[in-house]
């Protein structure tokens, strides 16, 4: 797998992990309308947990793309210095 399709999974993954945790809460309340801050405390309850995996992922599918960018530049300038000094060589 290619590091760009990792970076979107990650990416992906980090997405899902965020909004699973809004979603399960909407699920549970279904059909309960309190407004003494019952949802907010729900919320806590559930954590932080997928809101810091959802970060994690979104660094590490950030890192991915990155690196997929910028690895195919560096082994190109590092390909050419290498035949430059190659040229250098065998010209003496």
């Amino acid at each position: 797998m290619s590091k760009r399709a990792v970076g979107v999974s990650f990416c992906t993954l980090a997405a899902l992990l965020y909004i699973s945790r809004y979603y399960y809460t909407a699920i549970f309340f279904q059909g309960i309308s309190r407004n003494d801050g019952f949802y907010e405390r729900w919320l806590d309850f559930l954590g932080t947990g997928p809101t810091f995996w959802a970060t994690t992922c979104i660094i590490v599918g950030i890192f991915y793309l990155i690196w997929a960018e910028f690895e195919e530049k560096i082994n190109n300038f590092a390909t050419s210095i290498v035949n430059k000094i190659k040229k250098l060589f065998s010209d003496c």
